[in-house]
């Protein structure tokens, strides 16, 4: 039994192996680590792109909620003009109603003291006509005063 096998033998028996693992290099393994990196260089273009598109639309986001807001402040700031002219309109027909209502007030109130005087004129002067007619019919003669 031989240790150390024949150089002759074994340079034979490494040259199939040899032609077998280039075959296999080429046929199979160059290929398949072609195919790995290309779909490898994919996934990081794919995660480069969706983090490119992940980006400009939280930009995009960013701007509208930022429009969203100024149209927000400038709906607050219309409505509250809207609110002080409504406010200011309703003091003015209220004022003008209340001087309306003065008016109103007054001319009522002159016609009903001026009714009152004539009023009190009329009885006045009934109470004297009643007054010289009972004192007539008393003393049995016409009285004038």
């Amino acid at each position: 039994m031989q240790i150390i096998p024949n150089a002759y033998f074994a340079l034979w028996m490494t040259l199939p192996f040899l032609v077998t693992l280039f075959a296999l290099n080429f046929l199979l393994v160059r290929p398949m680590r072609e195919y790995l990196e290309g779909r490898d260089a994919a996934i990081h273009g794919a995660r480069h792109d969706a983090e490119h598109i992940a980006h400009a639309a939280d930009a995009k986001l960013a701007d509208l909620n930022a429009q969203l807001a100024r149209a927000r402040e400038q709906a607050a700031a219309v409505r509250a003009a809207a609110r002080q002219a409504a406010i200011h309109k309703e003091s003015e027909v209220v004022d003008a109603a209340r001087k309306q209502a003065e008016s109103a007030l007054e001319t009522a109130l002159e016609g009903i003291s001026s009714e009152a005087a004539s009023a009190r004129s009329s009885l006045r002067d009934a109470a004297v006509a009643l007054s010289n007619d009972i004192a007539g019919q008393v003393l049995g003669r016409r009285i004038d005063a």
